[in-house]
């Protein structure tokens, strides 16, 4: 059966315990932290149990996206589920990627536990900075991302891309960095995307056309991952294209997500 959010402790531990270590559980988490596992009209989140009621499963719907972590018993109950709320996408691991809908985008998931030795430093007049929620510099950073990514990065409107990555950093469960040049200009950035206690999720890495292979995304990425790696999480992060810096600096595939869109 799978259960909505009744606000209660059980559902709250069973919620953190089936997202641990996982990329998808990290976006779950991050949403549950950042609004206080409330209920909202565009957020929810619902749990899965098994015929002896341990936990396999849990759900959270982003205004019309679902994202799923677990591995569930009964494919069926779940695409029974999906008819019923209300959803445009999912996004799972590839081994639920039957529950719904026609894949319209694809990639490996990957991990990395420990950072490879390799040589990212900076001439002097380039700064790596962490962003707050002013809406200036994320406007800079979200023109760079579709202006780079254009639609692959499957971006919402501005507004909408504020609203979410401003809140989720006021609530320390996103973060924001770019690479700047001596006039102040953003050349490189990547995020955050989602930071649980034991993982967290880059993603939105791009760099200015006039700026790339000058090491920047490498050295970015490796900075970040690094940091998060003392503070104790493993780092994960969707792979859409075949780039290689992420293998240099250290992260190995693990397996395959799946973006769906639900007819």
């Amino acid at each position: 059966m799978i259960y909505i959010n009744d606000f209660s402790r059980k559902f709250e531990i069973d919620l953190y315990k089936l997202c641990e270590n996982s990329p998808y559980g990290a976006r779950i988490i991050s949403y549950h932290t950042a609004y206080h596992g409330k209920k909202y009209d565009f957020l929810d989140f619902w749990i899965q149990r098994d015929d002896e009621n341990n936990a396999v499963c849990a759900f959270c719907k982003y205004y019309s996206t679902l994202i799923i972590c677990g591995k569930t018993h009964n494919f069926e109950e779940i695409k029974e589920f999906i008819t019923i709320i209300s959803i445009s996408n999912i996004l799972c691991d590839s081994t639920l990627k039957t529950v719904c809908g026609e894949n319209i985008s694809m990639g490996e998931t990957m991990l990395c536990t420990k950072t490879n030795d390799i040589d990212n430093t900076m001439d002097f007049e380039y700064k790596i900075l962490r962003l707050n929620s002013d809406m200036n510099n994320l406007r800079n950073v979200y023109n760079l991302l579709i202006k780079e990514n254009g639609q692959n990065g499957m971006l919402p409107d501005f507004e909408s891309y504020f609203l979410d990555i401003s809140h989720r950093i006021r609530h320390g469960v996103s973060k924001v960095y770019v690479i700047t040049n001596g006039l102040g200009d953003i050349v490189s950035t990547a995020t955050l995307l989602a930071i649980s206690r034991t993982s967290s999720v880059i993603g939105c890495v791009a760099t200015d056309s006039d700026n790339r292979n000058k090491g920047f995304a490498t050295c970015l990425v490796k900075y970040i991952t690094e940091k998060e790696l003392s503070n104790g999480r493993q780092v994960y992060l969707h792979r859409e294209r075949e780039i290689s810096l992420y293998e240099r600096i250290g992260f190995e595939v693990v397996g395959h997500w799946f973006f769906n869109t639900c007819r």
